[in-house]
């Protein structure tokens, strides 16, 4: 098994839209966050309006949500803007928690998918594919060069046009 030729050709990264987006999303989330926290701690205040440690469970279920909304939010705000690297042989995905390196021999299909949020491209690779035959969902949001780019090389790369577009993911 051969190395993956790491000269990327092309680098897609974060554009300054998405940037921004993100930071609009980490500051609407912690608004949300004071917002519902403001009023459990009033009700709180005010004897709790007869619902008990209910209050409590409350607080902490929305600062957990609100925080890692945040928190995902600030990753992608502030955290590395390369997302995917192509090169002749494959490419290099870097997610917020992940980095794949995947050949273009190994990509089964692709399609793009657009969701409320976040546009995904969904790559089946093969059972030849390091790891065996899995689906990824790779996030594509907001990219610069533009997403219908990435469709035109991964059609270049791997020789096979994209399965139809799925609309919600």
């Amino acid at each position: 098994m051969t190395e993956i030729d790491t000269r990327a050709i092309v680098d897609y990264e974060l554009s300054k839209l998405g940037r921004t987006g993100y930071l609009v999303f980490a500051g609407v989330s912690l608004l949300g966050l004071a917002f519902f926290l403001y009023t459990l701690v009033s009700i709180a205040m005010k004897g709790g309006a007869g619902l008990g440690w209910w209050v409590v469970v409350l607080f902490i279920l929305f600062t957990a949500a609100f925080a890692g909304l945040t928190m995902v939010a600030g990753l992608r705000a502030f955290g590395p803007s390369l997302r995917i690297s192509l090169t002749r042989e494959g490419f290099k995905y870097q997610g917020l928690f992940q980095v794949l390196r995947v050949r273009w021999v190994e990509v089964e299909s692709y399609r793009l998918s657009h969701g409320a949020l976040f546009d995904h491209l969904r790559v089946a690779l093969g059972p030849e594919a390091r790891g065996g035959a899995r689906k990824l969902m790779l996030d594509v949001s907001n990219l610069n060069p533009p997403v219908s780019d990435v469709l035109e090389a991964f059609a270049e790369g791997t020789g096979k046009k994209p399965l139809g577009k799925k609309q919600k993911s």
